[in-house]
């Protein structure tokens, strides 16, 4: 079998493996489908009383939403990121009995995971924009254009990620069982559960070069009414997106020729 060559034949096998991971993984049965919003919707809630009722937080940043929605559009765009990156690590390991039977651009792997979980957690972005309102929290859902940027932004760091990791995953095994601990340490340094401005000025200079903080903070500043990140942070978390992202392309392109040998 060739290799596939045209650009527009490799869009429509990424877009139809797109289709077929996002059919396998929620859409074979009701049950999924929903889980793919309730699991996210049920670690929410968990969050919201332990951090709301349990242990009285309040982030006075937060402006009149209060902290579940403050919470909320945080947690998602964290999903997407993690869901992506968790998925992407294992493309490669995972597909191995496709790998030489198969003639397909191999990044393809890597991008169908990452794709198809944005596709799902964006939708569950905007269920829970959609349900935050009814419920009365002012969200502007006339902010989702400006949203849609910083989610390509995350969408971008994310995909760069997953072909460091499915990359080092060939190589060395640990890298996706260390994956969870390392995600949790991202997230723990990422203000999901508090707000930037709580920090001290230090603390917030060192934390503000991870540019997942600039863009979840974005998107809670287009839906909420809160402050922008400043224009230079802007800049430092594309440039970082995109140079993850092209390290990332660098690296496993460089690397593929010698999957076959480790897998």
């Amino acid at each position: 079998m060739p290799p596939i060559s045209s650009p527009l034949a490799t869009l429509a096998l990424l877009y139809a493996l797109i289709r077929r991971d996002i059919r396998e993984r929620y859409l074979g049965t009701l049950s999924g489908l929903l889980w793919a919003f309730l699991g996210p919707a049920l670690t929410l809630l968990i969050y919201a009383f332990v951090f709301q009722t349990l242990m009285k937080v309040r982030v006075p940043s937060a402006g009149a939403a209060g902290f579940v929605p403050f919470l909320a559009l945080g947690l998602w765009p964290w999903y997407a990121f993690a869901d992506a990156a968790g998925r992407g690590t294992n493309a490669i390991v995972g597909n191995a009995a496709l790998l030489g039977k198969i003639a397909l651009p191999r990044f393809i792997l890597v991008l169908v995971p990452v794709f198809s979980s944005f596709a799902i957690h964006s939708l569950g972005l905007i269920a829970v924009c959609l349900s935050l309102r009814v419920t009365g929290s002012p969200v502007d859902l006339l902010g989702f254009g400006e949203v849609a940027l910083y989610i390509a932004g995350i969408l971008v760091l994310a995909a760069g990620t997953a072909f460091w990791l499915a990359t080092l995953n060939v190589f060395m095994r640990d890298v996706s069982a260390l994956l969870p601990q390392l995600l949790t340490l991202w997230m723990l340094i990422t203000p999901i559960f508090f707000h930037a401005a709580s920090l001290s000025p230090n603390l917030v200079a060192w934390l503000s070069h991870n540019p997942m903080m600039v863009w979840i903070e974005a998107i809670r500043a287009a839906l909420l009414g809160l402050e922008l990140p400043a224009s230079g942070a802007f800049l430092e978390a594309s440039v970082v997106s995109m140079l993850v992202l092209a390290s990332g392309v660098f690296v496993f392109q460089r690397a593929q020729a010698h999957f076959e040998d480790y897998l």
